[in-house]
């Protein structure tokens, strides 16, 4: 017998994805959200004449909503597996606990990664259509829809990947969902409350800034040069997170029974 490698982990892992209806669900629902907010509120602005707003900001709105289900999906991968008890199987099949988890977090990735680019990319071309003569359009640089298509489409990935860890690390859909969204909601919810109080306005902007929703925003207008707040700082901040949830699922998994 032929010994089983990597690729045949990342094939294993696209056919389970892909042949399971909640995936084909969860992805629709994030394109439908991010590609109708987007447009209608592009739509709407155009309406009003109003010559400063950024295009980019009006197509991103979308996806200050519909990275919820990435999220979702992301949680998903892992926790319905225990849910259903077919990790045994999948052990069974890849022995190696490591090689599974980064099949995995690559399939899910390169998933998550292509279909909100998509999203992005449609939203941003129809709202192109509706705000292209706004003064906002006409000074924008060459390269900033590509800049911030691909901005975006990394931050939603990696708050997939970490939803992906934290359905590794908790085994239970339900409470890695609820862990989530408190992750994503709650600092946005938080901070106007922190501003109220003069001592902690600082804590405020930094919690906003560096929210899930600070963090697409800032994305968003990323061309600006402004690197501190660019959304870069996010991003990489983001990513340290989620490199340290993905170890902490991969060494549950490797010291604890399915």
């Amino acid at each position: 017998m032929r010994p089983a490698h990597f690729g045949n982990a990342l094939l294993a892992e696209w056919t389970k994805i892909r042949s399971v209806r909640s995936t084909v669900w969860t992805l629709l629902v994030m394109m439908v959200v991010t590609v109708g907010i987007g447009t209608a509120v592009a739509g709407i602005i155009s309406a009003t004449d109003e010559q400063g707003f950024d295009p980019p900001i009006a197509g991103f709105i979308g996806i200050l909503l519909g990275h919820i289900a990435i999220v979702t999906f992301g949680v998903l991968v892992t926790s319905t597996e225990y849910t259903t008890g077919m990790i045994r199987t999948s052990l069974v099949a890849s022995p190696r606990r490591g090689r599974l988890l980064l099949a995995k977090s690559v399939v899910f990735a390169a998933i998550a990664f292509t279909a909100v680019t998509v999203a992005l990319g449609v939203t941003l071309a129809l709202s192109a259509a509706l705000l292209g003569d706004t003064e906002a359009a006409r000074a924008m640089p060459g390269d900033a829809w590509l800049t911030s298509v691909l901005g975006v489409a990394l931050y939603v990935t990696l708050l997939g990947l970490l939803g992906l860890a934290m359905g590794s690390l908790l085994r239970s859909s339900a409470g890695a969902i609820t862990v989530m969204l408190g992750v994503v909601l709650l600092p946005t919810i938080a901070a106007p409350f922190l501003y109220f109080s003069e001592s902690m306005r600082g804590l405020a902007e930094q919690i906003d800034a560096y929210s899930a929703i600070g963090g697409m925003s800032a994305l968003s207008v990323s061309y600006t040069g402004d690197f501190d707040h660019s959304g870069w700082p996010q991003t990489a901040l983001l990513a340290g997170v989620v490199a340290v949830a993905l170890a902490g699922a991969w060494a549950r998994l490797r010291t604890t029974d399915a």
